[in-house]
């Protein structure tokens, strides 16, 4: 049987630098690309990551929280960013990417080896209002199956949102992809998988590092609201 190789990433989070790297590390690695979600707020670059993302023929997305709050506003009083950050995102968003996220799904179903696997950003409270559970660090499976109870039934799951990666295996399999764009709590650090639909699925976790100080600088000469808070806490920078 003829192998299908999936690159999953998630969390960008406007940082372009990481983006650019894991799309040179898969180029002839895998058939595709799927993004979990977060493709913008936090790092300096959305427009960037938007303008590099549409324009590759291979790559689908899912909605996250941040291109939610740029599309529907921002409505999340305990989000690591402020109302002024948000405003500032979406004024760096040019018509035609704002547009592009308006088209992008909540979720992608695939049913592979009669499996079906589900690709999430995270497990959502309410569908309509698209509002996610709140994080649950160290999920054991019924932190699990309680995330993700207004979808049920799959048989493996590929999220994001929560930028530390995790695997919980029980009946079924939940996989944390982790940030690509936001480093901690390492430092200069992106992730993301590879899932391969063979004769059997299977994945695997990667890192890689790179150079953050574009980045960095950006933040800077873009007066990013903000900016001094996130470069400490998602960048471990100064």
């Amino acid at each position: 049987m003829n192998k299908h190789r999936i690159g999953l990433i998630t969390d960008i989070h406007g940082n372009d630098a990481a983006l650019k790297k894991v799309l040179d590390i898969l180029k002839g690695k895998v058939d595709e690309i799927i993004c979990l979600g977060d493709l913008i707020g936090i790092g300096p670059n959305s427009n960037e990551v938007l303008d590099i993302i549409r324009n590759e023929k291979n790559i689908s997305c899912v909605l996250g929280n941040h291109d939610r709050y740029f599309l529907y506003g921002f409505n999340n009083p305990g989000s690591c960013t402020e109302q002024v950050h948000q405003d500032w995102v979406k004024s760096t968003i040019s018509k035609v990417n704002g547009s592009f996220l308006s088209t992008i799904p909540l979720m992608i179903e695939r049913t592979y080896n009669n499996k079906k696997l589900l690709f999430i950003h995270y497990g959502y409270r309410d569908l309509q209002e698209m509002r996610f559970m709140p994080i649950i660090h160290s999920p054991n499976e019924a932190d699990m199956e309680d995330i993700f109870k207004l979808t049920p039934g799959y048989d493996m799951y590929f999220f994001g949102h929560e930028h530390v990666r995790s695997v919980v295996k029980g009946k079924s399999e939940y996989v944390c992809v982790g940030s690509l764009g936001c480093p901690v709590p390492t430092k200069d650090e992106g992730r993301y998988a590879i899932l391969e639909i063979g004769d059997d699925i299977k994945y695997e976790l990667y890192t890689f590092k790179y150079d953050p100080s574009p980045v960095i600088k950006a933040i800077i000469d873009k007066d990013m609201p903000q900016g001094e808070f996130i470069r400490k806490n998602f960048y471990m920078q100064k």
